[in-house]
């Protein structure tokens, strides 16, 4: 069951990437204003509509940030719905510098199972499956769909074997905030070789599944559906993803749709020292 749901998010990413890719190529596209002076494109819309247009085959309800809020308090009360974000990063998309994602996760029981994050520009997928494991596939495109067994079989499973002397700990490129800054520059006092490295939208968290950073800290607001699939990768490679300060576990439970501080961190570090 879930290795059909996995494809069926899998396959409404890579459409809805190629759809935001087109726009963004173009240059000209119109930007708006929501109610909390956040910019949307007509990327973050166009992406929305075929991702819900590709997951409605599921019979699964489905949570959007540019669907209807009106909606949100019914379908969080289902045991299971997909929570979508169809463009993770939308100001890294305004500047061009293609540091953007299509997120899609699947909630169980209020909290992530399975999780899809395709990053358009580079044509980089990651997914994964909290009780089967966590992948990555590189120069995947819409054109990748049709043999789904060919490319289960060349995933490489995460986190990849990657050595590096520093320790990376991760930082929002287009957000931030007091208390994550101060976090991060006490733990350069205890830490002698941590290097910050910022990047944009869910990168950050897939960087973590793939062993390419140690730690992600985010101690200030951020939304659910920027944060689940994400979390579903994380915790599918054997990373952790927890409630900050006291380190435990999460779930999405507030109704604003907002999400908890937290910690994201990579498999088999020792990270019992960052909670209380």
């Amino acid at each position: 069951m879930y290795d059909t749901l996995l494809k069926n998010a899998i396959e409404a990413s890579l459409l809805a990437g190629e759809a935001i890719m087109d726009i963004h190529h173009q240059k000209n596209y119109s930007i708006q204003k929501k109610l909390d002076q956040t910019p949307v494109t007509e990327a973050d819309f166009r992406s929305h509509d075929i991702i819900v247009r590709e997951l409605k085959r599921t019979k699964i309800e489905i949570l959007s940030e540019e669907g209807s809020a009106d909606s949100w308090a019914e379908i969080r009360r289902s045991s299971r719905y997909w929570l979508i974000d169809p463009l993770d990063g939308t100001k890294e998309f305004i500047k061009g510098n293609g540091e953007f994602t299509v997120n899609i996760a699947l909630m169980e029981d209020e909290k992530p199972i399975l999780g899809v994050i395709y990053i358009p520009v580079q044509q980089i997928l990651y997914a994964g499956d909290v009780n089967s494991g966590a992948w990555r596939w590189n120069e995947v495109a819409p054109k990748s769909l049709p043999d789904w067994e060919v490319m289960k079989s060349n995933a490489q499973s995460l986190p990849l074997n990657i050595a590096y002397d520093d320790y990376r700990v991760l930082g929002s490129k287009s957000f931030r905030s007091a208390p994550t800054d101060n976090f991060m520059k006490k733990l350069g006092e205890t830490i002698p070789n941590i290097k910050i490295v910022r990047a944009g939208s869910s990168i950050k968290f897939c960087m973590i599944a793939s062993g390419e950073a140690d730690l992600y800290p985010r101690l200030d607001n951020i939304m659910q559906w920027d944060v689940a699939a994400g979390h579903a990768i994380v915790e599918a490679s054997g990373g952790i993803v927890k409630s900050w300060p006291d380190g435990s576990d999460i779930r999405y439970t507030a109704e604003d749709m907002r999400f908890t501080k937290f910690m994201a961190a990579t498999r088999g570090g020792d990270f019992d020292l960052f909670f209380k």
